[in-house]
């Protein structure tokens, strides 16, 4: 019978809900630039996810009570190492955007520009979604933007309102009954 209540437990529970909360918060993000939030998970939780991802992969094979031969165990911890620490990191993506939303000064901008380029899978898919580059005068530069699908066409002109978080991450605000 097992110990429900024993620290590896526990700890693995918590660390469970922190990965669904983390990947709840990346993946119901739209109207953000992606490579600002990817950048700075990058430098501050890339070795993090990393030690966490071979925590966990270590107590699965070479940890456990059960024998198995070194390639087996070996070859379990790699492929564990991989997806948990690709998990991990966007995890803690989503956990980046949403203390970006809640926490510190947010500050209003109007983000106007021109789409000049539209990339979307042929099908819509669950977990897909539509990213277009926005080319802006006023800074001279162009931006990525993960967008929720829609009517996006090359030329268009695009501009809304959006907030700059105390992370820097440019999202959308929330609005009223959405």
């Amino acid at each position: 019978m097992r110990n429900y209540r024993s620290p590896v437990f526990i700890t693995l529970a918590i660390l469970l809900l922190l990965l669904a909360g983390g990947l709840y918060f990346n993946l119901s993000a739209k109207f953000i630039i992606r490579s600002q939030s990817f950048n700075t998970a990058l430098r501050w939780c890339s070795l993090p996810a990393l030690l966490l991802s071979a925590f966990i992969a270590y107590k699965a094979t070479f940890g456990n009570r059960y024998k198995m031969t070194f390639w087996n165990s070996f070859s379990g911890f790699t492929g564990l190492l991989f997806v948990i620490s690709i998990l991990s990191f966007l995890s803690f993506e989503g956990t980046l955007i949403a203390l970006n939303r809640s926490c510190g000064s947010q500050k209003d901008t109007v983000l106007t520009g021109k789409v000049i380029r539209v990339e979307h899978p042929r099908r819509p898919k669950p977990l897909n979604s539509c990213s277009i580059y926005i080319e802006r005068e006023t800074l001279r530069d162009t931006l990525r933007m993960e967008v929720p699908y829609g009517e996006w066409l090359e030329g268009d002109f695009f501009s809304k309102n959006m907030r700059e978080g105390s992370l820097g991450f440019i999202y959308m605000k929330k609005e009223a009954g959405k």
